[in-house]
């Protein structure tokens, strides 16, 4: 007989939190620990990925930022099922109100047991850096920034490209807050990008 069900998912993991240092190792909730552009991650993977299966690690030096670094495995190779995996790294560096920001993020889809004529292996991902000012404290909003810099994708399917296929262009992004209520803008002006965990728009 068969049965019309899910396989239980359990989260089970392993966080040593030591000084500036946190770390996960296991299956863990991504909630809060990643900070990503929704050009390169969509916050949809909030609600049908919400657990991260891999390794994170960031490091906090208080008023001067952080950085992060993570990888998580989204799929397991099987007969018919692509080995894959999301690489990521981002951060944040202070300077009075000045910050620079960056983010990275590749997918890697590798082989399954079983493949067809048409599969080849595919790297996809890209890269920001923002330079913003931090207005915060200057006026009575609770949040007040305002940032600009490059947005660039990052595509490769093996045999079908002759090297990467790239596309940029600029990204500026304002966020304004007071007590419950907030506000973000986001502008994008430039070439089409391919990000596969991203939103369509850009």
């Amino acid at each position: 007989s068969t049965y019309n069900a899910i396989k239980p998912s359990p989260v089970l993991y392993y966080q040593l939190h030591y000084n500036q240092v946190n770390f996960y190792i296991g299956a863990f909730p991504r909630k809060d620990l990643l900070d990503f552009p929704l050009a390169l991650l969509t916050d949809t993977i909030n609600y049908y990925r919400p657990e991260m299966e891999g390794i994170y690690m960031s490091y906090n030096a208080g008023r001067w930022g952080y950085e992060n670094v993570f990888i998580d495995w989204t799929s397991r190779k099987t007969s018919t099922d692509l080995e894959q995996y999301v690489f990521g790294f981002s951060g944040r560096l202070n300077y009075s109100i000045l910050y620079l920001t960056h983010h990275a993020l590749n997918g890697h889809y590798a082989r399954p047991d079983t493949v067809s004529p048409d599969f080849h292996r595919r790297d996809n991902g890209g890269y920001d850096v923002n330079l913003g000012v931090d207005l915060s404290h200057l006026t009575f909003f609770d949040t007040m920034n305002i940032s600009g810099g490059v947005l660039v994708s990052l595509d490769r399917i093996r045999v079908v490209y002759n090297g990467w296929e790239t596309s940029a262009g600029f990204l500026a992004q304002a966020h304004l807050g007071y007590r419950s209520v907030g506000l973000k803008g986001t502008y994008y002006r430039g070439q089409g990008n391919e990000f596969l965990y991203g939103d369509s728009f850009y």
